[in-house]
């Protein structure tokens, strides 16, 4: 059934987009075609149906290929997350058994230790995101395979359902394709609602509501790729992936997006940019599941992009329950919607009898997506989670008359940590194995932007401390369930019966840890009240300390903040105003007189200042809380009831039969008024200032409900009382209402006025109502409590005693968490509400920092005047040591341990650590920071900058504002001045690792070319593979690099995974750098965020060719491309250093590197950088260029370059590396640099159109030549040597010759003819190296004042017309010492195949210098 949803939709659409992913489309054609290819493999290694298939796979077209390919199968699949620990892939491995794993590259080591461990002998199929595989597909009839209706186990999910340990369960094909069809059909999906699901699909949610979504509508899924660093996926907030996210939705059109709380939080609060959406136009549906929505981002997201965020609400048990699609004016954001097709829902009580709409109880579901068997090896708890058709959620719910389904109580037993889920029982039993924890108990609480973090509360041996939890938490568990938060105690709170009081714990650490207050500091507003923290108090005699769970929120409370009658609040006294005055809680302990309660009962209270933590109350006002209400209903209970109860039953003493209206019914005292009146057997008349309120007390059984704005009321009353009036009127409006009402009254009528002391004192009523035996009584509960405490106690266990009866139960309307409270008093003051509003004080974020939390202005100024002393580099070292000190806490690590350069990444900073971070920088300057500037600055010191540029400091005595990078003072250059050349790093053939050994090989004459090792190739099996022709040169010999797999990853921050994609030739320009500035007497690592440019030569890459093209398309990793592109070669240089100047790499063949030399002097020239790394790379791994050159007739048949040499005939390929580093001449004398050489000048052209591609054209040469002489203003007469391209084949040598011969003999006398060298003659042609190894060998003569011979010459090129040239071979070593009065200059050739030349002009370093 599963696979025919797939072909259904190809057959419909083939061409259709199925799947977005990165710059990836994939057609519902492609897609079944991969299908088909993977379900063949499958077959074809023996699985067979109800066999296992593990996906350890996250959000990629792979993962959606797998699963259908297994359900064509009839494969059971499990899918994993590849963020578990190892222990826990074991687990599931052991428990579920499968018989292959698919995964990636990455994953697949770990996934093959972890099968061993469970003794398993599946088999790891490695796969990568998108390559997938491919067999042929017939669209055009029916596929035999989608008829086939496979309803048997199709989806292996593990879950804690209400019991809280993780238990497995079997979906079936069946259950699958309801899951998909229930939401699609209510939903009234098609082909054109894009799906964007940014939940893993490894997940029920992403899977049913994303990924099957998406196929049942046969529309697109849109999935977000991860974020790749040097080939390797790197895990980020999401926070920090917030405007990719919002561009992919845009650029694709999403219309369905499924998504949880943190997302949406982080999209709200991305700032409006210039190029950025505004808006999403085509978002249809926002769907949210999993942890509740807080009201706060929901507001926020509609204000930010105008569609309302729907709850969706499910289980893994029973897939998609109910979905908040409602679109009229009664969609509320707090409810959960109507039963999706083919769902029923039923509310149950304790007994299991369904209750009637509006009444809470249990919630059970029933659904075609039930797994049929239950929870797999555990009979019991199916037993008690399973019966008759129904799943008990252990959630508690309503239904209203409409079936719309609200939650108002849920059983959570997983914490839901930036999208992962995570098993408190797990973290538990991993924190019980270490030696010193004797107890522990873990659970989430609230960090903005993530969701929930992991919090571990632990009683433990002496010297046991947060670090050596983490350590032993990490490799047992995975990264996100590692706890966060650690609260050390000496003992749990537990109840009478010894059950631990999590509620308890859920605040911050140490004695009193918890206790805070809604607190106004003595003033009025919504904004100013905060929750803040407050000091344990111990009960005084005959008191109770309770510790409030949940309070109610009246309308009392909204005038209290916003400034009337403060006084009330706290009984009369003047000081701090106290909100709330009932709650439900637990008693936490006793003071001295106390008998009839008990530590560990659960208690309603009737009190000043419930909204709290704890609060101490009198014994008289507590009860026992009626078992039959949940903690929100019993909140609403004491002080609500109460007061309706005493003033309809005592003070009103309304009897059966007698007509009450009641003025205001919608809020929590109407509708408990209605029910005190609905007992007493009265008729209940009722005014509301809505019609949703009216229609909702008519539900609940007002009589008739009117409009009390209305001027037609008195008419309206007298028509539907006959003339007659009412007997007892219970108002709650304001003064303006009071005359009118009276008239409402019969003669011997009730007035009863609720909660309003004072506000009627000077009314002008008169005697006339009095006159007609009226009475008036007013009912305050605040005077009751500070005058008439008995009584209220009295009242309050009569309450209790109905309320256990069921007579009364109040209707919550709202139920807000306390970080929640801002909201809570805003919706409040809609007066939108219909019934108790009450405030849940255990989900408390007090813990961490809330995200309203305002910036105190006096913090930033403390820091500026810190920072106001101090030079720049003062600012900048104390911020790095502040920062230093916040992160060594955060990772619980020795902040000495903490490199200020190296990225935040790879010490360890995760997701949380991230918003934690944030939040403590923050707070320590006094400014507000978004998630994004920490990974915008990665490092200490990038981060100290940010903040200095964050505080904009003033300057102070003298000090300039701190500059944004680290650069030296800059110099005012000189059109002409030359480059100086500082340091040389170098690995040629013939062993040579360094200048010193390259000079000892010229100096002696060496020849380093051999025969092609072994290991690259044999020379007599090419040429057999060629298939052999006449004179073709086999490529036999070679100038060869030793070791070049050696490479010290970790030394420059690399996996071993990573390096092993890398072509060999960048780990050799990443040694070679480094090995340049060391040789410059610069410490690499110094120069990070300078103006430091890199110019590399490139031009054959035959590991690319493995890397990218194997025959086993398995072998692609995520590095292979960033490890073969040439771009990288030296944009990893940049990275690795932290350089900023440009980088780049330059292809010109035979003469790349000294074209990067050429435009690494323009760039310092122009200004562009300060410093500049240039040079090439060459390596030989494969025959096939040789090959190729070979069949050219380029090669030289015996190996050897002779380059002017009568026997010249051709080339031999060889490998090279060879950097520089460069600085301008006056940079290098003011930092005392050693200068091997100068460049002068330089310049490049092309041979244009010539007499062929790679034929050499003298005009071209000569005008190079020209051009580098004209700009380094030096005399043809005054080069006294060149190093030549110097190839010695038979056309390029007496081209080169003459070129030169024409445009330095001018002017020179015959007798000091220039002297010609080629370095090629000793270590072959390196290509894209080959113009470097020039231009050191031609500095390291001005070194040593000797001109090395050129080998192999023995008889002159008789092409080249030598008589008339004053030019000469240096044959032998010639000496070339300084001459008094006369600089010494060289000039460097390298002509490219390709037909870009280039010269270079060097000059002896400045005599006398001495660095």
């Amino acid at each position: 059934m599963l696979y025919g949803l797939l072909h259904r939709a190809a057959r419909a659409a083939p061409e259709r987009t199925a799947i977005v992913y990165g710059t990836a489309r994939i057609s519902y054609r492609r897609l079944l075609r991969g299908v088909e290819g993977f379900a063949a493999e499958l077959g074809a290694a023996g699985l067979e149906a109800s066999d296992c298939v593990s996906l350890v796979l996250g959000n990629n077209p792979q993962f959606v290929v797998a699963l259908f390919a297994a359900a064509r199968r009839g494969c059971v699949v499990l899918p994993l997350s590849p963020q578990l620990a190892d222990d826990a892939l074991v687990r599931y491995f052991s428990d579920a058994r499968p018989r292959r794993v698919v995964t990636t590259q990455a994953q697949a080591e770990r996934c093959r230790q972890a099968l061993a461990r469970s003794e398993l002998e599946a088999a790891v199929s490695v796969v990568s995101d998108i390559a997938l595989p491919d067999a042929d597909v017939d669209l055009d009839a029916p596929s035999e395979a989608a008829r086939t209706p496979f309803r048997g186990r199709a989806l292996y999910l593990y879950t804690s359902g209400s019991e809280g340990y993780k238990k497995r369960i079997c979906r079936t094909q069946e259950n699958l394709y309801y899951e998909s069809i229930n939401f699609v059909h209510s939903a009234t999906l098609g082909p054109e609602d894009t799906v964007g699901c940014l939940v893993p699909l490894y997940h029920s949610y992403g899977l049913g509501n994303g990924l099957l979504a998406a196929v049942g509508a046969g529309s697109t899924l849109v999935l977000l790729a991860p974020r790749s660093e040097e080939g390797e996926q790197v895990e980020l907030p999401f926070a920090a992936r917030g405007k990719e996210a919002l561009a992919l939705l845009e650029r694709e059109g999403v219309r369905v997006l499924a998504a949880v709380a943190h997302q949406y939080e982080a999209l709200a609060q991305l700032p409006r940019e210039p190029g950025q959406p505004s808006t999403l136009p085509a978002l249809r549906w926002c769907l949210n599941s999993g942890n509740r929505l807080p009201l706060e981002v929901y507001q926020r997201f509609l204000e930010r992009f105008g569609t309302p965020i729907r709850q969706l609400y499910g289980s893994t048990e029973t897939g998609s329950i109910a979905a908040n699609l409602i679109t009229d004016d009664s969609f509320r954001p707090d409810g959960v919607g109507a039963c999706l097709e083919n769902v029923k829902v039923s509310i149950v009580d304790e007994q299991g009898q369904e209750l009637p709409p509006g009444a809470v109880g249990a919630v059970l579901v029933s659904s075609p997506v039930l797994p049929p068997d239950g929870y797999d090896g555990h009979p019991e708890a199916t037993r008690a989670a399973f019966s008759g058709g129904f799943y008990r959620t252990g959630d508690l719910g309503c239904l209203s008359q409409e079936g719309i389904l609200r939650i108002v109580g849920r059983k959570q037993t997983f914490i839901d940590t930036g999208g992962y889920k995570v098993d408190p029982r797990n973290v538990e039993t991993v924190l019980l194995d270490h030696p010193w924890v004797r107890e522990a108990v873990v659970l989430g609480v609230h960090a903005p932007g993530l969701g929930q973090v992991v919090k571990a509360v632990i009683v433990a041996q002496e010297g046991c401390d947060e670090a050596s939890l983490v350590r032993h938490c990490q490799g047992r568990l995975a990264a996100y369930e590692v706890p966060r938060l650690f609260d050390f105690r000496k003992e749990l709170p537990r109840s009478p019966l010894g059950k631990i009081l999590k509620e308890e714990l859920l605040g911050g650490a140490g004695a009193g840890g918890g206790c805070f207050v809604l607190g106004s500091d003595g003033a009025f507003g919504l904004e100013r009240m905060n929750w803040k923290r407050g000091e344990p108090q111990a009960p005084g005699p005959g008191e109770v300390r309770i510790q409030v769970l949940a309070a109610g929120l009246g309308a009392l409370d909204a005038r209290l903040g916003q400034g009337e009658s403060p006084e009330a609040s706290s009984g009369g006294t003047s000081g701090a105003l106290r909100f709330g005055s009932e709650c439900c809680g637990r008693v936490v302990s006793l003071g001295e007189g106390v008998t009839r309660l008990n530590v560990g009962d659960e208690v309603i209270a009737v009190t000043f200042g419930c909204l709290a933590s704890h609060v101490c109350v009198p014994e008289a006002l507590v009860v026992p809380k009626p078992r039959s209400l949940t903690v929100e209903e019993a909140a609403a209970l004491p002080a609500t009831y109460v007061l309706a109860h005493y003033a309809l039953v005592q003070v009103a003493r309304l009897q059966k039969g007698e007509r009450l209206l009641i003025h205001a019914a919608g809020g929590g005292i109407g509708l408990a008024a209605l029910q005190t009146a609905q007992h007493r057997g009265a008729e209940v008349f009722a005014t509301a200032d809505s019609e949703a309120r009216r229609e909702r007390l008519r539900a609940s059984g007002a009589a008739r409900v009117m409009d009390s704005h209305s001027r037609a009321l008195p008419d309206e009353v007298r028509q539907h009382t006959h003339g007659g009036g009412f007997d007892v009127i219970l108002n709650s409006l304001d003064g303006e209402f009071l005359p009118p009402s009276l008239e409402l009254l019969h003669e011997g009528g009730r007035f009863v006025e609720l909660d309003k002391r004072g506000a009627h004192a000077d009314h002008p009523l008169g005697l006339g109502p009095f006159q007609r035996g009226l009475g008036f009584t007013l009912v305050d509960l605040h005077g009751l409590l500070s005058h008439r405490p008995q009584l209220v106690s009295t009242v309050l266990a009569e309450v209790a005693t109905l309320a256990e009866e069921g007579v009364y139960r109040p209707r919550i309307d709202r139920s807000f968490p306390a970080s929640e409270i801002h909201e809570a008093f805003r919706y409040l003051e809609t007066a939108a509400y219909v019934g108790p509003i009450v405030i849940d004080l255990r989900d408390s974020e007090l813990s961490v920092q809330p995200s309203s939390a305002r910036i105190e202005p006096e913090l930033r100024g403390a820091l500026e005047a810190e920072l106001a002393s101090r030079s720049p580099e003062e600012q900048r070292a104390f911020l790095e040591e502040r920062i230093r000190g916040e992160l060594a806490e955060l990772l619980r690590t020795d902040r000495a341990t903490l490199p200020r350069r190296e990225p935040l990444r790879t010490l360890g900073l995760d997701s949380l650590h991230t918003v934690l971070l944030q939040q403590r920088l923050a707070s320590m300057c006094g400014i507000a920071l978004t998630v994004t500037f920490i990974w915008e600055h990665p490092s200490i010191e990038e981060l100290a900058a940010g903040l200095l540029r964050e505080l904009r400091l003033s300057s102070n005595k003298g000090h300039e504002q701190t500059p944004r990078t680290r650069v030296p003072p800059r110099m005012e250059r000189t059109r002409d001045e030359p480059f100086a050349i500082i340091g040389i790093g170098c690995r040629l053939p013939g062993g040579t690792t360094s200048p010193s050994a390259f000079w000892e090989l010229l100096s002696n004459g060496v020849d380093a070319i051999r025969e092609v090792p072994g290991e690259r190739w044999r020379a007599d099996d090419v040429l057999a593979r060629a298939g052999g022709a006449p004179g073709l040169v086999a490529p036999r010999w070679g100038g060869f690099l030793d070791d070049i797999e050696g490479f010290d990853a970790s030394f420059f921050g690399i996996t071993s995974r990573e390096a092993q994609a890398m072509d060999p030739q960048q780990r050799l320009l990443l040694e070679v750098s480094w090995e340049a500035l060391e040789d410059a007497g610069l410490p690499p690592l110094g120069l990070r965020e300078s103006r430091t440019g890199v110019f590399v030569g490139m031009s054959f890459s035959d590991y690319a060719a493995r890397a990218l093209y194997p025959g086993d398309l398995s072998r692609i990793t995520p590095y292979s491309s960033t490890g073969s592109i040439f771009s990288v070669a030296a944009g990893r240089i940049s990275y690795v250093l932290g350089l900023s100047g440009p980088s780049l790499v330059v292809d010109t063949a035979c003469s790349s590197s000294l074209q990067a030399i050429h435009l690494a002097c323009q760039s310092l020239r122009t200004g562009e950088c300060d410093m500049a790394l240039a040079g090439g790379v060459n390596l030989l791994l494969e025959p096939h260029a040789s090959l190729a050159m070979g069949r050219m007739e380029a090669l030289a048949p015996d190996g050897r370059c002779k380059p002017f040499d009568a026997s010249a005939d051709g080339i031999v390929r060889s490998e090279g590396c060879a950097v520089i580093a460069l600085k301008p001449l006056s940079a290098a004398l003011r930092d005392r640099d050693r200068i091997y050489a100068l460049i002068r000048g330089s310049a490049s052209n092309h041979d244009g159109r010539s007499n062929g591609l790679t034929a050499p054209n003298g005009r071209a040469q000569r005008a190079v030549i020209r051009q580098a002489l004209a700009r380094a203003r030096v005399s043809p007469a005054e080069v006294g040597y060149v190093e030549t391209h110097g190839t010695g084949t038979r056309l390029g040598d007496p081209i080169e010759v003459h070129a030169l011969g024409d445009v330095l003999g001018e002017g020179r006398d015959p007798e000091r003819p220039v002297l010609l060298g080629a370095v090629k003659s000793n270590i072959g042609h390196t290509e894209a190296c080959a113009g470097v190894a020039g231009l050191i060998k031609a500095s390291l003569v001005f070194q040593h004042g000797t001109i090395p011979a050129n080998l192999h010459f023995r008889e002159p090129n008789p092409h080249i017309a030598w008589g008339p040239l004053a030019m000469r071979v240096a044959a032998t070593p010639v000496a070339w010492p300084e001459r008094e009065g006369e600089r010494r200059i060289a000039g460097v050739s390298a002509f490219g195949l390709s037909g870009t030349n280039v010269h270079v002009i060097l000059e002896e370093p400045p005599r006398g210098y001495v660095p």
